[in-house]
């Protein structure tokens, strides 16, 4: 039997990398050629990957959302859902909860939320700050799936909270590590494979 779906692919914010990792043992020279040595965006679309003076490569956070008949899947959720309690985190605040308002859902909506890697560009938006101050669940209904240990390799230095997650899903029972070594079928027709790569525990869906 198919799956009846939707899809549709929202851009969330943005996250920076090193221009150095990013091109591996390409030679900056060659690889600033395709890059826009500027704060500024670029008027050419193709070559919107802008550099900072300190060779950091602006790029976007894209979300996927999949829609069936009982689920609101997201897969990955951006960058965190900045509120006063950490607006000093960075100045990109997260477009998630906007292009999830254009699609007529709310947080409450979603009921899974599928992890491709543990870094903040792709899970900083599980929590969220509410009003008393308190952290909370950025999807508080929502079934966490992620590959077991790759909470290790979030980035608690740079990225408030970013453990405090996953612990805080766990205490909550909304999330479920699964065995890296294997692919897991999430909902009928939708799959989390194993893709070891730069982040460890990495995962790519397949629909």
């Amino acid at each position: 039997m198919s799956l009846a779906f939707s899809w549709d692919v929202l851009e969330v914010g943005k996250t920076k990398r090193d221009g150095g990792a990013f091109f591996g043992a390409t030679p900056r020279p060659e690889w600033m050629k395709v890059v826009n040595y500027s704060y500024e965006r670029t008027p050419n679309p193709q070559l919107d990957h802008h550099v900072s003076r300190q060779n950091e490569i602006s790029l976007s956070c894209n979300a996927l959302l999949l829609q069936t008949d009982e689920d609101n899947i997201l897969v990955d959720t951006g960058p965190p859902l900045v509120t006063s309690m950490n607006l000093e985190y960075d100045p990109n605040i997260s477009k998630l909860r906007k292009a999830l308002q254009d699609h007529n859902l709310f947080a409450k909506d979603i009921t899974k939320v599928i992890l491709t890697s543990t870094d903040s560009d792709h899970a900083g938006g599980l929590t969220a700050w509410s009003r008393a101050g308190n952290l909370v669940l950025g999807f508080p209904k929502a079934q966490v799936y992620a590959y077991g240990g790759g909470r290790k390799r979030a980035r608690p230095a740079s990225v408030p909270d970013s453990e405090d997650a996953f612990t805080l899903l766990e205490e909550k029972g909304r999330l479920e590590w699964i065995i890296p070594a294997r692919s897991y079928e999430v909902v009928p027709g939708v799959f989390m494979r194993p893709a070891p790569g730069p982040s460890q525990r990495s995962a790519i869906v397949e629909v």
